[in-house]
């Protein structure tokens, strides 16, 4: 039987859309716990074990709505259902299927990921949110694309640059337009009534339409070609990358526009370090890319690597530059993480003994009251979590990122003991971790370090818009004062040849779309 006829697939669905409209916030919670249990049943198709994860977080987002409960426990139980439904309907869209279980898949996959794509905007992880909107607003379908739209709005107000403000905010229009007018009979009747409003209120600002000006400075083949990579994957430090991948985004603009000076006595003011650490944190971010892209780009043997003589271990491990290039950028971008905990600890004061500072030591000091205030800082809460394998109740341990368990894997391995780069032709067939090594593919490592170079750059990100959002609140609270701006230089140069500056009367517009 197809798993589309198959009676559990069809009776659970119908009995969760009838609780969403009408059941008791018990029977959604209730509905939720059956779900997950079903879905846990291997003996079960997995078409129909997916549909039930998705029914079950359709329930548990439904709940959140009627009792405003964002425990970690309902979070996290959310979490797991929507990502245990995308990992099995990932492997099932490699599966041969005929014309009709296509078309059923398809409407199934696109729903799920788009509530997923809900879920961790929900949480403050905007930026991967887009992406997968964007991924399935290409195939035209409508509830991708409205939400899309107002994704991308929500994020524009969250940019200090008006000019990148207003180019965001209006291809959110486009989208959400898109939406509204669209065939899509996905599109339920109340979900096109509020992308209408999304228009209406983005309308009011009449964003004209934007180009984006490519840099004049002359570029070489070969920084054109790593400035197409960079684009294309998504890993510029640049608002405008998402939501578009053209080589004319290919730069790295983001930064703090500005913290409130250290009060020092006699009308004098002290410069917050912070700028320059954040300056660190991007420096170091841009030039592991750099070392990624010459690592996975590198061709033929590196002259530095002729006349080495090293042992045959017959066990088909890879030694190059190349390879040490990855793993050196790995490493480096891994610790920028714990950088960001020691800007949070600085900026936050949050007083942890700077021996004890890292990514993962510093939430306990920071109040849930804080997080719910601040968009971004939920969002890297929410990082860290999968970062390193963090859950809030025992027994959830599956809602973290199943890629970042294997990210961290190879760090520890990285760290304490080995890794073993290995061609695919030369993979084992049996266990590929001992006490000692760990094996991984060449292919599977480079895909480890770019996945975790996205998580870094979205961390990056939001701890801009964090600081952004802070500032405002200090502001909002007094009338007259006093703001550190952040000169921004060019390093086109030794000698860093000013290239712009924030001035008090700019920064003193709060709306995203000002001049």
């Amino acid at each position: 039987m197809e798993w589309y006829k198959n009676p559990d697939y069809k009776n659970i669905s119908e009995r969760c859309d009838r609780l969403i409209m009408e059941g008791s916030s018990e029977e959604l919670y209730s509905m939720v716990d059956f779900c997950y249990e079903k879905g846990n049943e291997f003996s079960t198709d997995d078409m129909v074990r997916a549909n039930y994860y998705y029914c079950g977080s359709n329930c548990s987002s439904r709940y959140r709505q009627l009792t405003k409960d964002e425990s970690e426990e309902v979070l996290e139980k959310e979490l797991l259902l929507c990502r245990k439904s995308m990992m099995i309907l990932s492997k099932q869209k490699k599966t041969p299927m005929e014309f009709k279980e296509r078309a059923y898949f398809r409407g199934m996959y696109y729903s799920v990921v788009t509530n997923y794509a809900n879920f961790l905007d929900h949480i403050g992880r905007i930026i991967p949110a887009i992406q997968y909107f964007e991924k399935i607003s290409q195939s035209k379908f409508g509830m991708a694309q409205g939400n899309l739209g107002q994704a991308l709005i929500r994020f524009s107000f969250m940019i200090n640059d008006s000019n990148q403000a207003r180019y965001i905010g209006r291809m959110g229009e486009k989208w959400l337009d898109k939406a509204v007018n669209s065939y899509d009979g996905n599109i339920y009747g109340q979900a096109k009534g509020y992308f209408q409003k999304w228009l209406e209120f983005i309308g009011k600002y009449k964003l004209p339409d934007t180009t984006i000006k490519s840099s004049k400075r002359e570029m070489s083949e070969m920084e054109m070609n790593y400035r197409k990579w960079f684009s294309e994957g998504i890993l510029a430090l640049n608002p405008l990358n998402d939501c578009n991948y053209t080589v004319e985004v290919a730069y790295d603009p983001i930064y703090i526009h500005m913290i409130m000076p250290i009060p020092k006595g006699n009308d004098d003011f002290e410069v917050p370090e912070l700028f320059s650490l954040f300056n660190d944190i991007k420096q170091e971010f841009v030039s592991a890319r750099f070392q990624i892209y010459q690592a996975i780009n590198g061709e033929g043997v590196h002259y530095s690597d002729e006349e080495v003589y090293l042992g045959n271990g017959l066990n088909g491990t890879m030694y190059s530059w190349n390879i040490e290039q990855a793993k050196m950028a790995f490493r480096s971008v891994y610790s920028i993480f714990d950088r960001i905990g020691f800007f949070l600890n600085e900026y936050l004061e949050l007083k942890i003994d700077e021996r004890k500072v890292s990514f993962k030591s510093i939430w306990w000091k920071i109040s849930d009251e804080l997080i719910e205030q601040n968009y971004a800082l939920k969002g890297l809460k929410w990082i860290h979590k999968d970062l390193h394998n963090k859950v809030q109740v025992k027994g959830m341990e599956e809602c973290v990122d199943p890629m970042m368990k294997e990210v961290q894997n190879v760090r520890n391995y990285m760290e304490h003991r080995f890794v073993r780069v290995v061609d695919e032709l030369l993979a084992s067939s049996d266990s590929k971790v001992d006490s000692l090594s760990m094996e991984i593919t060449l292919s599977d490592f480079r895909n480890q370090v770019i996945y975790l170079l996205k998580k870094c750059r979205e961390a990056i990100i939001l701890l801009s818009i964090l600081v952004s959002e802070e500032e405002k609140k200090k502001r909002r609270n007094q009338k007259e004062i006093d703001i550190a701006d952040m000169e921004i230089r060019d390093t086109s140069s030794p000698f860093k040849n000013p290239d712009l500056n924030i001035s008090n009367e700019q920064t003193k517009n709060l709306g995203p779309y000002d001049e």
